[in-house]
């Protein structure tokens, strides 16, 4: 049975049970009306999540969202599965009842009421599925912190932070929280370059080579006079 007709066989069992509270029945019918079903195998950081969007503040058609993370769904038993499924069905109730929902007491209650356990965490293993993302690690020297952000803040910081307040420290590619591999600062990307090329007026950098790497070795070396690259 795919995850799309379980949320639904989950939806019709507690319609039908007549211990289930009748407040949480009708929110629950509305649910049923109104929810889409998504399963991704992209979603990594939780096993499913519940949202809602509201058309001139009221929930229509289509405008509940229930997705679930393949990846991590396909790492736990059906038993787990299942509790995860009435999980976020118990936040679209939640939705759906007072226009909001968190890991409140109510939500607790209407979790336990659909068959699940009423914990807020799951604690799948999700080792291997972490993406590598890139930040770029800088200094503040107001503070002494040291910091990563964003390609997004780092060029920014690149263009805007004519005081230095930022010093530049390396490239840096993440997994999770494991650094998988670091540039030091002294190897600035091709675009960073370009913009030193462009904008370094008053000559805080000097230019000494181009510089070919595989990992941290460097494979070859152009000296500056004979670097061809066009900004």
């Amino acid at each position: 049975m795919s995850f799309q007709s379980r949320v639904f066989a989950a939806i019709n069992l507690a319609i039908n049970n007549e211990s289930f509270p009748q407040e949480y029945k009708d929110a629950l019918k509305v649910v049923k009306n109104n929810v889409i079903v998504k399963v991704s195998n992209r979603m990594t950081r939780c096993a499913g999540s519940a949202s809602v969007r509201l058309v001139a503040g009221k929930i229509v058609n289509n405008t509940l969202t229930l997705k679930l993370s393949s990846l991590l769904m396909g790492r736990v038993s059906h038993e787990e599965q299942e509790n995860i499924i009435l999980h976020e069905l118990a936040h679209l109730v939640d939705y759906v009842m007072r226009n909001k929902s968190d890991h409140s007491l109510l939500w607790r209650r209407i979790h336990v009421a659909l068959g699940g356990t009423g914990e807020r965490f799951h604690t799948i293993d999700r080792t291997g599925l972490h993406k590598t993302i890139t930040r770029y690690e800088y200094l503040d020297t107001r503070t002494g912190k040291v910091q990563l952000f964003t390609s997004g803040n780092h060029r920014k910081i690149m263009r805007f932070d004519r005081d230095g307040v930022y010093k530049y420290l390396a490239e840096v590619k993440l997994k999770g929280k494991e650094v998988v591999s670091r540039y030091e600062a002294q190897y600035a990307t091709a675009a960073n370059h370009c913009k030193i090329m462009r904008f370094d007026r008053d000559g805080v950098y000097k230019y000494l080579a181009e510089v070919k790497l595989k990992g941290k070795e460097v494979v070859s070396r152009y000296e500056a006079q004979y670097a061809i690259r066009n900004c």
